[in-house]
């Protein structure tokens, strides 16, 4: 399921395959066995294969509300007038203005050039590129997340594992990156090897807990927080 769909975004990024597993940091075989459902890469690998996507994916009319802010015209009006580019401009502050918030539609001062131009320092600006990562970051972790909930696919294990991890990223509606270590207790014990688990723990703020593949609420860990102590109430006795 994971491959297939990392391979359906490849195609609308319309890259090849050698592209992204470059970006990646991985060989172009080892993508193709991915994409091809053969292998079910390590929580990481498939975030950097994400990331690759994200950072291939473009400005949009869906996302352009988004991404071309105020603060990030300003960004870009600087790296502008400080490019070789921007210096020899003949166009006006108010021409790249309403270029850049009308989702790229440019009035008839601009002509091809004049537009290549300007696309350039825009994808080049880092607050512009940044928010468009982030974006797509966030679209296509959200869209696989959904996918397998309503898919009637079959869904492996190692899979489970990684939409588990994906989901333990998941703060206020967004998706961070995974700058810390997630412990695959899932791998640990198809290693068989012994897990264990101090039970006190899940009320720490860095535990995620997961049922059926879902995090569990605000109300569901305060159940179990509930059950916890009625065991150590019944340990007293």
């Amino acid at each position: 399921m994971l491959g297939k769909k990392l391979k359906q975004y490849r195609e609308i990024t319309k890259d090849t395959g050698e592209t992204i597993a470059n970006i990646a940091g991985i060989k172009r075989a080892y993508l193709s066995q991915i994409e091809n459902e053969k292998k079910v890469p390590p929580f990481d690998t498939f975030i950097r294969i994400v990331k690759a996507l994200a950072s291939r994916s473009l400005i949009t009319t869906e996302n352009a509300k988004v991404i071309l802010t105020d603060e990030n015209y300003q960004a870009f009006l600087k790296k502008y007038y400080e490019s070789e580019i921007g210096k020899k401009s003949k166009i006006s502050e108010s021409e790249l203005r309403e270029f850049f918030f009308n989702s790229f539609n440019a009035n008839n001062y601009f002509d091809d050039n004049n537009k290549i131009d300007v696309f350039i320092i825009i994808y080049a600006t880092d607050e512009i590129r940044k928010a468009k990562d982030d974006w797509w970051y966030n679209y296509f972790l959200s869209d696989i997340v959904n996918y397998s909930f309503h898919t009637k696919e079959h869904i492996t294990d190692n899979e489970w594992e990684i939409l588990n991890q994906i989901s333990s990223l998941r703060t206020n509606n967004t998706y961070t990156t995974n700058d810390t270590k997630v412990v695959n207790t899932l791998n640990e014990l198809l290693d068989k090897k012994t897990v264990i688990v101090d039970l006190n723990s899940i009320v720490d703020k860095n535990m995620k807990l997961f049922l059926g593949g879902q995090s569990l609420t605000n109300s569901e860990m305060v159940m179990l927080k509930v059950a916890l102590d009625a065991i150590k109430y019944n340990r007293l006795k």
